[in-house]
């Protein structure tokens, strides 16, 4: 990401980026990549039929003569496949940051995808937006102090262990077993 485009007044303008941070490579999927490059194929096309009419802008997207496309008009197809009127650039942005949180991508990677300067703005603006992942990790530490403890009181298969207390109750046809570690109380 190098530019941006914006209406000022009646003009599209290219711009720099907000902050230094926000000039950035992205990473693409690899079908993504293959259909840019089938993109260009069409572009070059397209620069041969206009001929002296192509202005070269160095546009990825563009109009059949090399001249900037209203973001507005993107954002038209945007909300009539959403299906949803209200679709703003900001609420496709922070819908996407909060799905990659939700899902578990960790905070850095987030926000170099935003272009944030530091994980701290990511975390202010998308920190709030979802319960998920908080219970997420509390279940996964909550699952792993459990494995800690259970080999701790060497707790084997079939064995029941009151987390509360510490104790682990031994199965009747095991008492007698030399299987039995020492460090169980209960029966």
């Amino acid at each position: 990401m190098a530019h941006t485009l914006g209406r000022v007044e009646k003009e599209l303008l290219i711009g720099d980026t907000k902050t230094h941070r926000s000039r950035r490579n992205l990473p693409l999927k690899p079908t993504l990549v293959a259909a840019l490059r089938r993109h260009r194929i069409e572009q070059n096309k397209e620069r041969l039929l206009a001929g002296n009419q192509w202005h070269d802008n160095g546009l990825v997207f563009c109009n059949e003569f090399g001249q900037k496309l209203d973001p507005q008009n993107l954002l038209r197809l945007v909300k009539r496949a959403a299906e949803d009127k209200d679709a703003t650039v900001r609420k496709l942005r922070h819908s996407a940051a909060t799905a990659w949180l939700d899902s578990g991508v960790h905070i850095k990677a987030v926000s170099d995808l935003l272009g944030h300067s530091s994980i701290t703005i990511t975390g202010d603006i998308y920190g709030h937006t979802s319960d998920t992942a908080a219970r997420a990790a509390v279940n996964l530490l909550g699952e792993q102090l459990r494995a800690v403890m259970a080999r701790i009181l060497g707790v084997k298969a079939g064995w029941s262990v009151d987390w509360g207390t510490g104790t682990a109750t031994v199965p009747h046809a095991m008492l007698w077993s030399a299987q039995m570690p020492n460090r169980a109380s209960g029966c």
